[in-house]
């Protein structure tokens, strides 16, 4: 659905999880995806990464998807942040227009 691989065929872009772990002493970090949680949960036990987010808002928790800003607007509402005071980072167009909506 939506065009996504298989689970087994993801992985973290190189030299990412080093990013995040500097990312994480500074910042809180949160996911945002139209993925489901439980693919998610998989995915960050594989590649031992479950520590470093403090919120995660995947398809199931929210009824519309990006680029609705509702997911975005969920994820900083869990970590108590103005969404001017928070910094998206996306990797597609749809990302774009959601955050600029948040």
């Amino acid at each position: 659905s939506f065009g996504h691989r298989e689970p087994p065929d993801l992985w973290p872009v190189e030299g990412v999880i080093p990013l995040l772990h500097c990312l994480e002493e500074r910042y809180v970090l949160g996911i945002v995806t139209t993925r489901d949680k439980e693919e998610v949960e998989r995915f960050l036990d594989e590649y031992n990464l479950k520590g470093l987010f403090s919120v995660i808002v995947a398809r199931d928790d929210v009824r519309r998807f990006k680029p609705h800003p509702e997911p975005l607007l969920k994820a900083v509402e869990k970590i108590h942040v103005a969404p001017a005071e928070a910094i998206f980072v996306g990797d597609t167009p749809i990302d774009i227009q959601a955050a600029k909506s948040a």
